[in-house]
């Protein structure tokens, strides 16, 4: 079992997780590192040297960022690439909803804001126009809100395994199966007791709710929404060794529990995630990707589908697994960028 202490041990200063294996990393390799305020940090090797902000790093360039934190642009590149994405309609301005919009798309769908991370503003397995509704409002309240902008993204909900696949340059150095928020009961304890239990455990630091490679459950309307769809609720007391899943997304960041499985992962789906990447040439990238079957290389739509790229991934969860063995994807990253063989 991963234990909190063992990821704070690793931690340099007042970094993140993930910047703290970027120092520990570079100073394996015998590299100077200076750190300097709001997790900005330089390393050098010899007359070569780079700045970092946390883990936006210096070979990605800025505009591909900004464009791999659209949604709906990236998920338009992979359709003109004949790349798998699932069904999707942007919606401008909430003045502009209305459900004829959506009507080509099947149910369930799924809502998000196009420039949001971390699952904020979003819902899931969406079922009827009432909920749709609901979740449209939601995601435009959450982009006013963080003045993100006035766009949201509504898609087909494509049932898989959630996967982060970490490309460097041109090989996936890991493969993460993140397994949405779930308790296994002890016979005695609540849902809600049993959340409460891990939430105590992996509670947010003065860096902020993600900077842990767990993150607290949060208790919103997600988490009531799953419950009540299994006709339970957080007063219901699972049987011992029961799992129970309290939230559709698999985030981290919403309680996602990450699993290792770089080596089960077959070379067509990988190879799907190093093309993306490619498109927008991201030399460092998270790519989220749902699979039916991540084993047998089927990359039809029917079993795989494309989800997002993230420029500046997390590193800490790949290393810091509760099931699975941790990789240090630090030290490729590094390497990369300073050509260390």
């Amino acid at each position: 079992m991963l234990k909190r202490e063992q990821v704070e041990a690793s931690r340099v200063n007042n970094l993140s997780i993930s910047a703290s294996l970027l120092i520990r990393a570079a100073k394996k390799l015998k590299l100077e590192c200076e750190i300097f305020a709001g997790q900005i940090f330089k390393i050098r090797k010899g007359q070569k040297e780079f700045f970092f902000k946390s883990t936006h790093v210096p070979c990605n360039d800025h505009p591909a960022n900004i464009i791999a934190d659209n949604k709906y642009f990236v998920r338009e590149v992979f359709k003109k690439n004949n790349l798998p994405t699932p069904a999707s309609e942007l919606i401008v301005k909430k003045s502009h909803w209305n459900h004829k919009r959506v009507r080509a798309l099947n149910f369930p769908l799924v809502v998000k804001p196009i420039n949001a991370s971390h699952g904020n503003g979003a819902t899931m397995k969406i079922t009827t126009y009432t909920e749709l509704k609901k979740a449209v409002y939601k995601a435009f309240a959450f982009m006013e809100g963080a003045r993100e902008g006035d766009k949201i993204l509504v898609e087909e909900y494509f049932t898989g395994y959630d996967l982060r696949l970490l490309v460097v340059g041109n090989k996936v150095v890991s493969v993460l199966l993140r397994d949405p928020a779930h308790v296994i009961g002890d016979g005695t304890s609540t849902i809600k007791e049993l959340i409460l239990q891990f939430n105590k455990t992996w509670k947010p630091t003065p860096n902020g709710k993600y900077d842990l490679p767990l993150c607290p459950v949060p208790f919103d309307t997600e988490l009531q929404r799953c419950l009540s769809t299994q006709g339970i609720h957080l007063n219901t007391v699972p049987e011992k060794n029961e799992k129970l899943y309290v939230r559709w997304n698999g985030n981290i960041s919403t309680g996602g529990i990450g699993i290792d499985i770089t080596e089960k992962v077959h070379k067509n789906i990988k190879n799907i995630a190093i093309k993306a990447t490619k498109l927008l040439k991201l030399q460092v990238c998270g790519v989220d990707m749902l699979c039916k079957d991540y084993i047998s290389g089927n990359t039809s739509v029917k079993n795989t589908i494309l989800l997002e790229l993230n420029g500046s991934p997390g590193l800490d969860v790949h290393q810091f697994t509760l099931h699975g063995k941790g990789r240090d994807v630090s030290t490729p990253i590094l390497k990369h960028i300073f050509k260390i063989k």
